[in-house]
């Protein structure tokens, strides 16, 4: 409880979107991920890997079509963090032929940053 307190004061006064994108760069997901659907489907399961205790949260995920997939983000750090990690983590697995992506918060769905529990992310490319 300790770091999560740090992290919301940090949230304060520091960007948080950017430390969350240097997250993806320096941890592992436990299994082989080759392509930004193995990264955003699998997050849940690289989360987990990288952290202790049953009830840790995670991250869910529905697929919205083709190229177009929904992140229910069910972990204790701020929606900001959360948002750098998905950003880079579509940075980095992006498929070669697709110049743009999107990272879009879903603002009809529940956000941390207004005291809700979960923060929805939806992803196109």
């Amino acid at each position: 409880q300790a770091e999560l307190n740090i992290l919301r004061e940090i949230n304060l006064t520091m960007d948080l979107v950017a430390i969350g994108m240097k997250i993806p760069d320096h941890v592992e997901y436990g299994v082989e991920v080759n392509t930004l659907e193995d990264a955003l489907t699998l997050l849940d399961a690289g989360y987990k890997h990288n952290h202790r205790g049953p009830n840790v949260g995670g991250f869910s995920h529905k697929w919205l079509g083709k190229r177009s997939i929904q992140l229910v983000c069910h972990t204790p750090y701020p929606s900001d963090l959360d948002y750098g990690i998905i950003y880079r983590l579509t940075q980095i697995y992006h498929p070669g032929d697709v110049k743009v992506f999107t990272v879009l918060r879903d603002l009809s769905a529940p956000n941390r940053k207004y005291g809700d529990d979960t923060c929805t992310f939806n992803i196109s490319w």
